[in-house]
């Protein structure tokens, strides 16, 4: 990310969200990232309705939620900080590129 005229942003993670039928399995990009020391983590919540606590809760719906359900499966963050390089960076791009090659159809 890049910051904009006359801001100040304290990046903390960039959000990625793996397209349904691209043969790529978050899970284990997730992991594969983790085993080269690439920090991830799942989003924070994505669709809460799934979440155990809401069992029993009283609540309202508007629409079929179907975002919320993308982020629940197929989203996660790639940590940030400012120390990162453009070596660091470029190493990330790679790491993501070589798993996303060996799993893609079509």
């Amino acid at each position: 990310p890049e910051a904009t005229p006359n801001s100040e942003p304290s990046w903390f993670g960039y959000p990625i969200t793996i397209r349904d039928k691209s043969g790529v399995d978050r899970d284990e990009l997730v992991q594969y990232l983790n085993e080269y020391k690439i920090g991830t983590r799942l989003l924070f919540g994505g669709n809460l309705l799934r979440q155990p606590y809401m069992k029993g809760q009283n609540y309202r719906v508007v629409g079929d939620l179907t975002n919320a359900d993308i982020v629940t499966r197929n989203c996660f963050w790639i940590g940030l900080f400012p120390g990162l390089t453009a070596d660091h960076l470029a190493y990330t791009v790679e790491t993501i590129a070589g798993f996303v090659a060996t799993r893609r159809h079509g």
